[in-house]
This record gives structure tokens, C-alpha cells and sequence, in this order.
């Protein structure tokens, strides 16, 4: 059968449900069918492979891995599956039949949409994407003949789109590296560039790994047509296209006021480079909320007002946070410096000064009854009396001793009050005499002997890295530095191989020996031929 020969008519039953109304349209190879649900009467899409290429095993197992990853996503955005079967050796599946115009209709009517509705649409597109990439899964064929648009309505009534994403049939399933890829995915490794020209990612045209930034390339691509009215990259032939793709910058949009917010998020995700690019679907909405891309200007201003308002009030909050925690310890501090010794709950000893009295009695120390020192700390070194020599025993300290040892930094005070003449320590020595066995207590016995460091021995040394053009990815012994230009800390031990790749040109290898004096690597990358599709 030619691939234009009916697969099915009108009035045909398929596995005894579903009832074929009309043929709603056909690609390269399927056809979609408006059919009835019989029972309930439910109107669905029932898509079917074109006769001769569901012969063809790759494009069967093609077919069922789109079914089988439209039933992994659950989102209002996306289009629903209902069901998936065999009949008369034809493959098939069901999903939700979705009435409306296609965004590539809408904007060939419009010309360009208003800031407000391409926010609204492209809003919507990100959040499908973001389940959608969570589950693993990147839809690689994103444009705006792919994306439905319904008439809805809100509670006010008031009209707006809802949108949703169709055909998933080069979708791919991203699996962890640790994984083996199944037989569905290598489908879509074979090298071949996957996708419709006008929409497709860099990396997806040069056949490098694709991740769902492809995705969010093409997003940018939609909402630049959105808001422009026209592509933004375009050729005579598919081939002029996706090389526009590779090697031209992306365009800008029109210098008018309420597209501004925009460019930001789009600058983003149009990035050739995809370890630069966006990093995900909600990071590019936060981008377009930050910046009130599609909103009336006054809104953006109050909204700019009440952000900035509640910065203030947490402001201020923090500040009250800090002034109560710096009064609590401040307090806290003035409450330590105000308890005896004794009351710290330190376990301490009194220190008795070993003294005689003119009668032959040992007589306690006047600090005898202070406490708050532990003894062992207390314990000035012994020192030789003059006249005694080498080898003669040391008398140990006496009360005068440990006296000149707690009052040894008040001596030197002009404000000392002199002794009471009944001989008992009046307050303020005594005081002070506590103060100085306090610095005593805390000080150490004997100087620390500080051994001299060596000097440390350089291990790396700072190479700088340019490549023309600039922006190559940059790996050493295949860890990635990062994209030129760039300075990095290159170990002085071991040979390093440097590898250079940017998107359109050829690789390129540098070796970096410990002996090199380099300080700068700079390499010219030349352009590499592209494998492009036909």
C-alpha cells in the first residue's frame, strides 16, 4: 500500500471500542484519526503508523515508546493517553482528542502575541516541561505546530489560552549514566540529528548528548517567535538553518518597553553552549517572574514597590534579632564578671602559703579564705636566694611570694590605698588582689617555645587559558576547568592533557608538561565540518 492509500474509513471499529469519525491529519509516518469512544461516546485522537512504515521494526518500537512516555506523564498541559493496542496487525494508541488551533496557527493570524499571552503560553510550556524532565523525559522536537492552544476561561470570565504539548514521538527517555540504555533509547543514538530544523539545539545538530536543555533551547526558540513574529534563525534550506543555528548569534528581540522583562530569560536559554545554558524550566519562569515579563507596567512597579517594602520590613527584623541577642550576652558577660569564684561551680582548693609566725605557728595566708585558684596552678617556680649556689635546695615560696605574685600588676598603680593601720586588707586591695590572682590563674607557668614553620612548598602554578573564539569548554586529564577564558591552578607534578571543545568546531588537545614555564595557554579552534541531515 502507497503511504496516501486510506488506512482506515469512516465507520471502521477498531478493537471493537473505538468508532473512526474523520481523518485529522498525517505526517511522515502516521496518521491521526477523530474517532468515538463507543459507551460512553467520548470523542479521541486515535493515531495510527502510515501503511509499509509499521512494517519496519525500528519505526514500531519508535511508536511504542512514544505511547510508552506520554503514559509516564500526568499533566493538564500535556496531552493525556488512553489507550494502546494491536488491530488486524495494525499498532495504535488513544489519547485525549484536543479541539483548538495549533500556536503556529495562531501566530501565522496574529503576527505576534501580546506580551501578556506569550508569558501566559510560555509559562504553561514550563511547567509541562518541568514534570516532564523529571520523570527523564525530553521531548526534542518542541515547536509551535507541536503545541495546541485551547479557548479557556476564568472564574471572572475572562478569556485565556491553556496549552498543550503534543507528539512525543523522538522523545527520549535521559536515563542515569550508571544505567544501560534500552533498545528505545538507542533508537535515538545513532548519531543522526533528531528534530525540526527551525527548533533544534545545537548539540542536538552536531550530535553531542542531549539533556533536557535542548528543550529549553527550544522554548526560547517559540517565545522569540511569540513575541518577534517571525524565527529566529533562518536559511533557504534545513540545512542553512540549523548552521545558523551552530555558529550565528541568537537574535534580539525588538527594543520596546514591555518586551525588555524578557531578555533576560531569553539570553538564557538561546546559549549555545549547553552547560551554560538555563538550567531548568523552573529557572527560566523564576527569571521571567523576577523581571515581570508580560505584565502591565504599573504592575510591575507595585510589584518592584511591595518586594522592596518587604526587604525593608526584614531589614529591620534582622536588626531587632541582633540588638537582643548582643543585649542578652552582653548581660550574660556582666552577670559572669560579677560572681565570686566560688560561685562559678568550678571545684577549687584555698591556697595556703606555707609561713611561720615568730612563735614557731604556722600562720594561714591572708587569702587563706579565698577561693577560686586551683594550687597546681598557682605555682611560681622556684629562685635562688643571694648567696646560695648551684645544687643548694630552694626554700619553696613563701606568703610573700605568692603575694607579690597576685599584686604584681597592682604594685605599679599610683591608686593604691595604703595598708589599714590595724593590718587587715582593706576592700580594695583585697579586691584588686583577686583580680590579680584571676590574671595569674589564666596566665601560663612558663613561655611556649614556638618552633618555626617551614616554608610550604609550591604545587601549582597559575596558567591562564584562551581559545579563539572564546566560550570552549576546557577539561584537564577529563575533569572540566570550566570556559575560556579562564586561570587555573596547574599541578607542578605529572603531565596534563588539556582538551578544547566548542559546538561547530574541531576539538582540540594541548599537552602541558611540569616543566613548562607557560603562564598562558592560548589555542585557535578551526570550524568542523557538520553532519547535517539532508
Amino acid at each position: 500500500m502507497g503511504p496516501e492509500e486510506q488506512l482506515f474509513a469512516a465507520g471502521d471499529v477498531i478493537a471493537g471500542r473505538y468508532r473512526i469519525e474523520e481523518e485529522l491529519g498525517r505526517g511522515a509516518y502516521g496518521v491521526v484519526f477523530r474517532a468515538i469512544q463507543l459507551g460512553i461516546g467520548r470523542a479521541v485522537a486515535l493515531k495510527t503508523l502510515l501503511p509499509g512504515v509499521g512494517e519496519e521494526a525500528e519505526e514500531r518500537q519508535r511508536f511504542e515508546r512514544e505511547a510508552l512516555l506520554i503514559s509516564r506523564l500526568n499533566h493538564p498541559n500535556i496531552i493525556t493517553l488512553f489507550d494502546y493496542g494491536e488491530h488486524e496487525g495494525v499498532r495504535f494508541m488513544v489519547m485525549e482528542y484536543v479541539e483548538g488551533k495549533s500556536l503556529g496557527d495562531l501566530i501565522a493570524e496574529r503576527g505576534r502575541l501580546s506580551a501578556a499571552a506569550a508569558r501566559r503560553i510560555v509559562d504553561q510550556m514550563l511547567d509541562a516541561l518541568h514534570l516532564a524532565h523529571a520523570q527523564g523525559v525530553v521531548h526534542r522536537d518542541l515547536k509551535p505546530e507541536n503545541i495546541r492552544i485551547l479557548a479557556g476561561e476564568t472564574m471572572d470570565g475572562e478569556g485565556v489560552e491553556v496549552v498543550k504539548i503534543l507528539d512525543f514521538g523522538i522523545a527520549k527517555i535521559v536515563q542515569p549514566q550508571a544505567e544501560v540504555p534500552s533498545m528505545l533509547d538507542r533508537l535515538t543514538e545513532s548519531g543522526k540529528a533528531m528534530g525540526t530544523p527551525q527548533y533544534m539545539s545545537p548539540e542536538n545538530i552536531t550530535g553531542d548528548p542531549v539533556t533536557h536543555k535542548a528543550d529549553l533551547y527550544a522554548v526560547g526558540l517559540i517565545l522569540f517567535e511569540m513575541l518577534a513574529g517571525e524565527a529566529a534563525f533562518k536559511g533557504k534550506t534545513p540545512r542553512e538553518v540549523m548552521v545558523s543555528h551552530v555558529r550565528d548569534d541568537a537574535p534580539m528581540l525588538p527594543d520596546e518597553e514591555e518586551l525588555r522583562p524578557f531578555a533576560r530569560a531569553l539570553a538564557a536559554a538561546l546559549i549555545k553552549q549547553p552547560d551554560d545554558r538555563v538550567a531548568s524550566a523552573r529557572a527560566m519562569r523564576v527569571m521571567l517572574e523576577q523581571d515581570g515579563a508580560g505584565r502591565p507596567s504599573g504592575a510591575l512597579l507595585a510589584a518592584g514597590a511591595g518586594a522592596g517594602a518587604a526587604e525593608r520590613s526584614t531589614m529591620r527584623a534582622l536588626v531587632a534579632v541582633a540588638l537582643g541577642v548582643a543585649v542578652v550576652v552582653v548581660l550574660m558577660a556582666v552577670a559572669l564578671l560579677m560572681q565570686t569564684p566560688g560561685e562559678t561551680g568550678v571545684e577549687t582548693t584555698s591556697v595556703v602559703a606555707a609561713s611561720e609566725r615568730e612563735d614557731g605557728a604556722e600562720t594561714p595566708s591572708p587569702n587563706a579564705a579565698r577561693e577560686g585558684f586551683e594550687a597546681a596552678v598557682v605555682e611560681p617556680q622556684p629562685r635562688p636566694t643571694p648567696g646560695e649556689g648551684e645544687g643548694e635546695e630552694v626554700e619553696p615560696a613563701s606568703e610573700v611570694d605568692v603575694g607579690e605574685l597576685q599584686v604584681q600588676n597592682v604594685e605599679q598603680r599610683a591608686d593604691v590605698p595604703e595598708p589599714r593601720d590595724d593590718g587587715a586588707e582593706s576592700p580594695e586591695v583585697a579586691r584588686r588582689s583577686l583580680a590579680s590572682g584571676a590574671d595569674a590563674y589564666h596566665a601560663p607557668s612558663r613561655a611556649r617555645r614556638v618552633r618555626a614553620q617551614p616554608e610550604r612548598e609550591e604545587l601549582t602554578r597559575l596558567v591562564r587559558l584562551v581559545s579563539t573564539p572564546p566560550g570552549a569548554r576546557v577539561s584537564a586529564n577529563g575533569q572540566p576547568l570550566g570556559t575560556t577564558p579562564l586561570s587555573w591552578e596547574a599541578p607542578l607534578e605529572g603531565a596534563v592533557r588539556l582538551n578544547f571543545s566548542l559546538i561547530g568546531y574541531q576539538d582540540q588537545e594541548v599537552s602541558l608538561s611540569p616543566e613548562s614555564a607557560e603562564d598562558e595557554v592560548e589555542v585557535t579552534l578551526r570550524r568542523a565540518r557538520l553532519e547535517l541531515m539532508p
